[in-house]
């Protein structure tokens, strides 16, 4: 399974970390009155025991969480509509947080329209959204155009944040020309594209 090669080590990570943690806080075990006390031996059984399933209870949820927003983007971007427009304007597979200890390891595509660098991911609490995201050169210092950029994106899924533009797009909306339509507008202001480096 490709997510859990991509996270295996985040995981052991996260086991590393959470165990002696639970570990810690379920030490107060010790100092519990029980109807019929057990031996320190069966304390420490039920200590290692509970610290081991509470510690696995956390591993499982978070794969089950970064697997389904995973697997929900795969399947989406494997129909032929997005197959189509990510090849017509060659976008590339890239992986995010593959540096990161504490955020799993997912996918995203990147391509470039009109010059101007656009990612699209997809989030799995915006079911019916994916994100776009055109990246803009932060050294053209035009704050004046990215709040113009700003006031005209209100009320309409769409921002500017750290020197890019991030719009949703619903999944029933054509997507290239959503995408064609935003590039417009950020042409339009005079901003320039970003010279891109590989995401991490």
């Amino acid at each position: 399974m490709k997510f859990l090669n991509l996270n295996k080590g985040k995981f052991k990570f996260i086991i590393i970390i959470a165990f002696p943690a639970f570990t810690i806080l379920l030490s107060a075990l010790y100092f519990l009155t029980f109807r019929d006390t057990p031996s320190l031996t069966m304390l420490v059984f039920y200590h290692i025991l509970l610290s081991l399933a509470c510690t696995f209870a956390v591993v499982i949820g978070i794969f089950i969480s970064g697997y389904f927003s995973y697997s929900q983007q795969k399947l989406l971007f494997n129909k032929k509509l997005f197959i189509d427009f990510f090849n017509k304007y060659n976008f590339k597979t890239e992986l995010i947080n593959t540096n990161s200890k504490w955020h799993l390891t997912q996918e995203l595509k990147v391509g470039e329209i009109e010059s101007y660098p656009v990612i699209i991911f997809k989030k799995s609490e915006k079911s019916k959204f994916i994100n776009v995201v055109v990246e803009l050169d932060l050294t053209q210092n035009k704050d004046s155009k990215f709040a113009e950029l700003q006031n005209i994106f209100k009320g309409k899924n769409a921002s500017v944040k750290q020197g890019a533009v991030l719009k949703l797009i619903h999944l029933s909306d054509n997507i290239e020309e959503q995408v064609k339509s935003l590039i417009d507008i950020i042409k339009s202001k005079e901003l320039n594209p970003a010279i891109r480096k590989a995401t991490h």
